[in-house]
């Protein structure tokens, strides 16, 4: 699931389809989907009918099938969110167009002026998306990237039903959180460790390295594993996290079906349809 968009071509308005079946009832509005509307109530049947019709001369009446001259799968939520959040660290004044024109759900249109203005900012987002931080998580005793974080749950990797905590990071730290409490935060860390207590109850302590902090509960951050001692331990035993610079070409999988997108609606001169 996520965000794809659209942009009608110019083929029905410049008159270089084949004939239109419903001359009368067709409309081609550039802010939806082509559609008929009726002078009267058809019955379900000619409705039926009339809408198999339809679809069959939309998919040949032009070199664009359904009259679609531009369509990309912009992100995943998750993605999505991702850039969201990337263009709010360099500065959502810089982005004002992105920032205000971007839709918050599945629906909507942008007008083709703004998508102009979108694309400007899109560019200048290319070139400083490597100045965006994101938080992973590395385990320390091997000295490797555990996690790259999630832009979901507000960052919760791990959600625990039975007790309704949420575990997981963001830049501010590891966490645990408490979602029956409205997302009370009961521990958080840049630099922990983690001690098995319990592993029949999978009990551990979450303990900051710095303050000596620590919490208890059943929600461990990965599995229990056999040590080389032969008693249980948990997989991840002393983690932090840590804010790195964005590979270059990160934003690539959004940036460049959003640019072809809004490229299209200025060339066709009709807006952005998201869906």
């Amino acid at each position: 699931m996520g965000i794809t968009a659209s942009v009608m071509c110019r083929c029905y308005q410049e008159g270089r389809t084949t004939p239109c079946p419903f001359p009368d009832q067709f409309v081609a509005d550039p802010q939806a989907m082509p559609s008929l509307e009726w002078s009267y109530e058809p019955d379900e049947d000619e409705a039926a009918e009339a809408y198999e019709e339809l679809q069959a001369w939309l998919a040949t009446c032009c070199p664009h099938p359904n009259l679609i001259y531009a369509q990309e799968f912009i992100a995943s939520w998750k993605g999505y969110q991702a850039f969201s959040d990337a263009l709010e660290e360099l500065g959502a004044g810089r982005f004002p167009h992105l920032m205000a024109h971007l839709p918050d759900g599945d629906e909507g249109v942008t007008a083709p002026t703004v998508a102009a203005a979108m694309l400007n900012e899109l560019d200048d987002f290319a070139r400083l998306q490597s100045a965006v931080r994101h938080p992973v998580l590395i385990d320390d005793e091997r000295g490797e990237v555990i996690s790259m974080g999630s832009h979901i749950l507000n960052g919760a990797l791990s959600v625990d039903t039975m007790n309704g905590l949420d575990i997981g990071f963001n830049a501010q730290g590891f966490f645990v959180r408490d979602r029956w409490e409205m997302n009370r935060l009961l521990f958080q860390s840049m630099h922990f460790e983690q001690r098995l207590l319990h592993p029949e109850s999978s009990q551990v302590e979450y303990v900051d390295v710095a303050s000596g902090r620590s919490f208890v509960c059943n929600t461990p951050f990965g599995s229990i594993m056999t040590g080389e001692n032969g008693l249980p331990r948990m997989a991840f035993l002393r983690m932090r996290v840590d804010l790195q610079p964005s590979a270059e070409g990160r934003f690539a999988y959004i940036v460049e079906p959003l640019r072809r997108i809004l490229q299209a609606a200025v060339e066709m001169n009709h807006p952005v349809r998201w869906h």
